[in-house]
C-alpha cells in the first residue's frame, strides 16, 4: 500500500521535522510550496485523505498520522533512520512496516493511541524497547481500550477495574493471574485446605505483565519510577 511505504518513508526522513511545522495544514488549505510536497511523498496522499472530498474515516486517519509522526520527530533524524533499519532492514520490510502501522493506527480508538504507538516508537529509538518487539507491544496498545490503559497507567495495576475489564485486559497481553492460595499463613495440611476451600471460594491475583510495565512507563506522560507487579483481589 502506497500510503504504508511513504508513512514509513517520512518517519525515516531528514526533513521529518517541516511536518511538525504546519506542514499538514497548509497541504489541505492548499498554500503549501510544491517543493516540499515534492520533498515529503506522504504529503500528496495526506491531502487526498484529509481534504473536503475524502470521507470522515480518511480524514481521522490523516490526523492519527499527523499525531503520529509529530511525536516521532521528537527524535533525532539518526535515531529515526536506525529504528526504522532495525525493525525493517529491507524496502520489502519497510512497506510491510507501513503496512502494518498504518493499519494499527486506522484501527486505533481515538486519538490518544496514535500518540502512544509514536512514544513506543521513540523508546526503541533510546534503546528502552527491543526494535523487535516494536509490533508485538504496539498491537497490545491496539487491542487494549484506552480507558483501561489510562486506569492502569493511573493506578499502577488492575486495581479498581470490574472482572470484565481485567480479562479484556488479560486477552491484549497486560493482566496476568494465579489463584489466591487460600491456605496461605494457615496450617499447611490436607484437611485445613480442605476446609479452606470449602468456607472460601477461589480468588484470583492480578498483576502487570513485564511488557505491560515497559508500555506503561515508556508510553505515558510523567510515569512513575517503576510499575510494580500491583496484586488486586477478586
Amino acid at each position: 500500500m502506497k500510503i504504508g511505504k511513504d508513512l514509513i518513508s517520512a518517519v525515516g526522513a531528514e526533513n521529518l521535522v517541516k511536518i511538525t511545522e504546519g506542514v499538514f495544514e497548509a497541504a489541505i488549505d492548499g498554500v503549501m510550496n510544491d517543493g516540499i510536497a515534492k520533498d515529503i511523498p506522504l504529503i500528496g496522499t495526506f491531502i487526498s485523505l484529509a481534504s473536503a472530498a475524502g470521507t470522515w474515516r480518511d480524514r481521522r486517519l490523516a490526523e492519527k498520522i499527523e499525531i503520529f509522526l509529530i511525536e516521532v520527530a521528537h527524535l533525532r533524524w539518526s535515531d529515526r533512520s536506525r529504528v526504522v533499519d532495525e525493525i525493517a532492514g529491507t524496502d520489502i520490510k519497510k512497506e510491510r512496516l507501513g503496512a502494518e502501522v498504518l493499519e494499527l493506527l486506522d484501527k486505533a480508538d481515538g486519538l490518544k493511541k496514535p500518540e502512544l504507538l509514536a512514544k513506543l516508537f521513540v523508546a526503541v529509538g533510546r534503546g528502552k524497547v527491543n526494535g523487535e518487539d516494536y509490533l508485538r507491544l504496539a498491537g497490545m496498545i491496539a487491542a487494549a481500550p484506552i480507558d483501561d490503559l489510562n486506569a492502569l497507567a493511573e493506578s499502577h495495576g488492575a486495581g479498581g477495574l470490574q472482572d470484565d475489564r481485567k480479562f479484556i485486559l488479560q486477552a491484549s497481553g497486560f493482566l496476568a493471574w494465579s489463584i489466591k492460595n487460600p491456605t496461605r499463613g494457615k496450617e499447611n495440611s490436607m484437611s485445613k485446605l480442605a476446609e479452606a476451600l470449602f468456607d472460601e471460594p477461589f480468588q484470583l491475583e492480578w498483576r502487570l505483565t513485564k511488557d505491560a510495565r515497559t508500555i506503561l512507563t515508556e508510553c505515558f506522560p510523567k510515569p512513575p519510577n517503576r510499575f510494580e507487579e500491583y496484586v488486586s483481589y477478586d
